[in-house]
């Protein structure tokens, strides 16, 4: 390993190709979304002048790139709707030939969506905002982040509050499909028929969606309150009109996924076992994990307390497929936490997945072959204890290029988000 700076520690095979500098911080978001132009020339990223603090209603974020060939950097417009954690979801638009962006933003009555075209600089508005893309950029799905606004801070927007989104289970909430192409839009996945009778005392939202390569099919969580600090999350998969809607094992707990093929995903979640049915019982949570809850989440950076835990709730990288009632657990005793996992492009044996921070707070990126079972550890990176456990934390959210030889993260360097390029070309050339 070799040691850049205070904040970065790489792999002897792993190199900088890039990095924004400040004195403005710079990010992209997501883990699930390319920064990376076709040509793997130009980096799309979101520049704001604060940090260290939560996003506020009058908080705006530049767009732009920068062209890794000789770092300069275009500055193309901004928006009012961004968060830290997801950016405003800005990507490139497909089969627009890398010539078209497309990201949220916020108009004085709700959040919407743009299509800006790079060559002429004109601007699409679309009546809604958008979370995930159809590869072949004709459709998008989203949840109402008017919504998101009341039950999911630091993955919501700022700066427009509507009551009606309010409460438990409000009527018209859930999953919106949206045309590109002239914005019509109507509500595929309802909110409130997800939930059962029992569950409906309960504050219940989806979010998480992700659309397949193939763009048949989509992954979404639904989620509610279990106790005031206590959700559960129920996977699901559905076509992109909402029908075959199919229900995973319901363990309760299912965090970052992503998806290896058509039918193959992976995802960090929890195994069927003892653990999963005790905390879906009210009492159980209330007077017996709680306290374990809190005692963890103090100690949480222990390896030992760690590995406790996870023979307690069988929570590990689990591989689902249409073909397969039950996962295949993936990375066992190897990849022995939560992460962003991504799905090579090159390659789809190879997951590219993260940390968050360690005892001595730094952050681990990793490159795992899920055929030979072997794990490359690419890199460390400094995070700032003021950073962790916050809805300012900086989370790496690695992302391939389309070669699949550069990889972007999201890292802090001083008291700043910055975004780094890896080249990781003598990597891949190793295994």
């Amino acid at each position: 390993m070799k040691v850049l700076d205070d904040f970065v520690i790489l792999d002897d095979n792993v190199d900088l190709l890039f990095a924004t500098k400040g004195p403005r911080s710079h990010f992209f978001g997501y883990y699930d979304k390319s920064p990376f132009s076709g040509d793997g020339r130009q980096l799309l990223c979101q520049a704001v002048d604060f940090d260290g603090r939560i996003v506020q209603e009058g908080d705006k974020a530049e767009i732009g790139f920068w062209d890794l060939t000789d770092g300069s950097y275009t500055r193309l417009t901004e928006t009012k709707a961004f968060n830290w954690q997801q950016g405003s979801m800005l990507q490139w638009l497909p089969g627009s030939n890398y010539k078209k962006i497309i990201f949220n933003e916020r108009s004085k009555a709700n959040f919407i969506s743009v299509i800006l075209d790079l060559d002429s600089g004109n601007k699409h508005f679309l009546p809604t905002t958008i979370y995930s893309l159809a590869p072949n950029g004709q459709y998008a799905l989203t949840p109402r982040f008017e919504r998101l606004y009341y039950c999911r801070p630091g993955y919501c927007y700022m700066g427009i509050q509507q009551p009606k989104w309010n409460g438990n289970l409000p009527p018209g909430d859930g999953i919106i499909r949206m045309d590109l192409r002239h914005g019509s839009h109507q509500l595929i996945m309802e909110t409130a028929a997800l939930a059962n009778i029992k569950m409906k005392e309960s504050v219940h939202y989806v979010e998480h969606i992700m659309v397949n390569p193939q763009g048949s099919q989509c992954i979404f969580f639904h989620r509610w309150f279990h106790q005031p600090n206590s959700i559960i999350t129920r996977l699901y998969t559905c076509n992109l009109d909402g029908t075959e809607l199919r229900l995973f094992p319901d363990s309760g707990f299912y965090s970052h996924a992503n998806w290896i093929n058509g039918d193959q995903f992976i995802i960090w979640g929890r195994m069927l076992g003892t653990y999963a049915k005790v905390r879906r019982s009210g009492f159980a949570t209330k007077w017996l994990l709680s306290p374990i809850l809190r005692f963890y989440r103090k100690h949480y950076s222990s390896p030992l307390i760690d590995k406790m835990k996870r023979s307690v709730t069988l929570d590990a990288f689990l591989l689902f497929s249409d073909s397969a009632e039950d996962p295949i657990s993936v990375g066992k005793n190897i990849l022995v936490g939560d992460g962003h996992p991504s799905i090579c492009p090159s390659n789809s044996q190879l997951l590219l997945v993260d940390t968050y921070e360690d005892s001595q707070n730094y952050r681990h990126l990793s490159l795992y072959n899920m055929s030979t079972k072997t794990v490359i550890e690419l890199g460390r990176f400094f995070s700032p204890p003021k950073f962790n456990q916050t809805g300012f934390r900086c989370d790496l959210h690695p992302r391939w290029s389309s070669s699949g030889g550069l990889v972007c993260i999201d890292t802090i360097q001083g008291d700043r988000r910055q975004m780094m390029v890896l080249d990781v070309t003598k990597v891949l050339e190793g295994l």
